[in-house]
């Protein structure tokens, strides 16, 4: 399997980190570049870009000091992880068709069950499937993905050890499952649904809703589902809120109901379809692609269609029943938090939200090319020759599409030639990557382009303005800042973006004015806070721009440049206090030149 993710994913010797998440969760990560104890346990009790996954976090310390930024080092590792996963859907694979072949009681199944030949030949087909599908290209090679890779390692894990511990009365060994989803969980949240899968495996492949135990069908099904089960349910309720509190949800536009359902509906299709058909693929796929018509979901009718004309053939099967509620039940468990029912992000949905939830299909379609290899044996080659060529197939069109996480303007280019002019995310993005490159005017036009796409979305005004500032043109920046606070009146960041902005120019009375407005509109909202002390500063009063500067909470985004103003304030009369901020600042931060500038100045204040 680790031979298969290599020559799927190998050859990035050109790829770089990428501003979009690698560089704000590496290069710019105090706690990967500047680790400590401190910093180690920021990690588990504060979020970061939005998310809470401390195991994570912790996986690219090792690799910055061995890598720093180079980008193929990360995705070396994303490939033998995505190997570990493959060969774990080869072992869980071969679990689930042994149970679901076995006849009668399930509970004397042991691993050696795995050495039967139908079942090994399915297990590593879906393996194999697994390894080399497109759709896992977006979680293996962007080196932001690390998450899926370590909770799917995790999540994999707790499922086998929770199907194998049915035979074991050790405590240890029904610890293990447990174990494993506090892992995976604290490397993505979106592990949160193994309690339900676990139940699901209960009531279908371990057949538990006969399990004998002197009591009620209905009390027993509680004491499965609910009670044996309290202390999964519990972290996985805590987890959900801590992401959503993390993610900051409540400052999203939720969706309507309805169009929550088109997003589902969406979603739904796109993943069912692309893992038939692999094509057109995205690593972007924005949300203004949404259809509220139901004619424009033709492909999903087709599946629904064919999967009601097997849906007789399963309800008289009992083993029918339990293999579709499985199957078809795991995908939709495995995908209901990424499913739009909460809107987190600009996209309709992701590719790599597919990682855990497509398993099931792979399983399926194995099983059912392994039986067609020992049906006839006149079928064995041309079964054998068309897995081969479509396993190749697979890994050659992965090879090829992981080239679009090179580099952003390489990745963004890719989404605008799926979806031109419809954009702000892709406008926004490619200009941000080519203002990093400094094509001004090309960034300029893109920036433009998302804000006539939509206005009233703050993020492309504030990088128009930094390309204004880098022409030197003085007027278009500040008309652009006030042009984005008309359209978007009620956004304080935007609105304090504007107050630092005319402060740079020295048009103090109106940077003040935004600070307030901002802070009317979210009180204690800390980037405002800094403006109105920077700007006290600026003023000479220095008590009251140090009683700002206090105000910014240590987990704001703005604390480290808040501290250091607050250093050049104590500077003025208290050396001592302001380089001990300063010092406190390099040992979390280590952002030694900016420390070394406030030092600097703080040394040649004269008293």
């Amino acid at each position: 399997m680790l031979a298969l993710s290599w020559a799927s994913y190998s050859g990035n010797d050109s790829h770089k980190l990428l501003l979009w998440d690698d560089e704000p969760y590496i290069t710019e990560n105090n706690w990967v570049t500047n680790p400590s104890l401190d910093s180690v346990r920021s990690l588990f009790t504060e979020p970061r870009v939005g998310n809470w996954h401390p195991l994570t976090w912790l996986s690219y310390i090792p690799e910055y000091y061995f890598c720093e930024t180079n980008a193929n080092c990360y995705k070396n590792t994303n490939i033998v992880l995505h190997g570990a996963n493959s060969f774990l859907v080869f072992l869980l694979s071969g679990l689930v068709l042994s149970l679901l072949l076995r006849e009668g009681d399930r509970s004397s199944f042991k691993l050696g069950d795995l050495t039967d030949r139908r079942v090994f030949i399915a297990s590593l087909m879906s393996g194999i499937l697994f390894c080399v599908h497109p759709h896992r290209a977006e979680s293996v090679i962007w080196v932001a993905e690390r998450k899926d890779l370590l909770s799917a390692l995790f999540y994999f894990l707790a499922l086998i050890f929770y199907i194998c511990q049915q035979n074991s009365a050790s405590l240890k060994t029904k610890l293990l499952p447990f174990v494993f989803f506090i892992l995976a969980i604290m490397s993505k949240s979106m592990a949160i649904t193994l309690p339900a899968v676990l139940v699901l495996l209960d009531f279908t492949l371990l057949d538990r809703w006969n399990e004998k135990s002197g009591e009620g069908a209905t009390k027993a099904r509680f004491r499965i589902a609910i009670i044996e089960k309290l202390h999964y349910h519990m972290v996985a309720v805590l987890i959900a809120a801590v992401t959503l509190l993390s993610q900051e949800v409540g400052r999203v536009d939720q969706p309507t109901l309805f169009e929550r359902l088109a997003i589902s509906v969406a979603a739904i299709e796109h993943y069912v379809v692309s893992l038939v058909a692999p094509i057109n693929l995205s690593p972007f796929y924005p949300m203004e692609t949404l259809s509220m018509s139901i004619l424009d979901y033709w492909q999903l009718a087709i599946v629904l269609v064919f999967a009601l004309a097997l849906l007789p053939m399963l309800i008289y099967s009992r083993k029918g029943k339990r293999v579709a509620t499985l199957f078809v039940g795991y995908f939709l468990i495995t995908l209901a938090p990424v499913i739009g029912i909460v809107k987190v992000g600009d996209q309709i949905f992701a590719d790599r939200y597919t990682y855990l939830t497509m398993v099931g299909f792979y399983i399926l379609a194995a099983y059912g090319l392994s039986k067609m290899l020992n049906a006839n044996q006149r079928f064995r080659i041309p079964a054998f020759l068309g897995f081969t060529v479509l396993a190749g197939l697979l890994s050659f069109n992965t090879h090829q599409y992981k080239n679009t996480w090179q580099d952003d303007i390489t990745l963004w280019r890719s989404a605008e030639r799926l979806y031109p002019n419809l954009s702000v995310t892709i406008s926004n993005n490619l200009g941000y990557a080519l203002l990093s490159l400094e094509d001004y005017p090309l960034a300029q036009q893109y920036f433009e382009m998302a804000i006539d796409v939509d206005p009233h979305r703050p993020g492309a005004y504030v990088n128009l303005t930094s390309v204004h500032q880098q022409l030197g043109d003085t007027e278009s920046f500040l008309n652009t800042y006030i042009l984005g606070v008309e359209n978007n009146p009620e956004n304080p960041g935007l609105i304090t973006s504007a107050g630092f902005g005319f402060l740079a120019y020295g048009l103090n009375d109106e940077a003040l004015e935004y600070f307030i407005t901002a802070l009317e509109l979210e009180l204690n909202f800390p980037p405002a806070i800094m403006g109105v002390g920077n700007l006290m500063l600026m003023r000479g009063e220095l008590e009251n721009a140090i009683s700002m500067f206090e105000l910014v909470p240590p987990n704001s985004d703005v604390f480290f440049p808040a501290r250091l103003l607050m250093s050049q304030a104590y500077g003025h009369s208290d050396r001592e206090k302001s380089l001990a901020i300063l010092e406190d600042l390099r040992v979390k931060y280590g952002r030694d030149e900016e420390i070394d500038s406030v030092v600097e100045f703080v040394v040649k204040i004269d008293y």
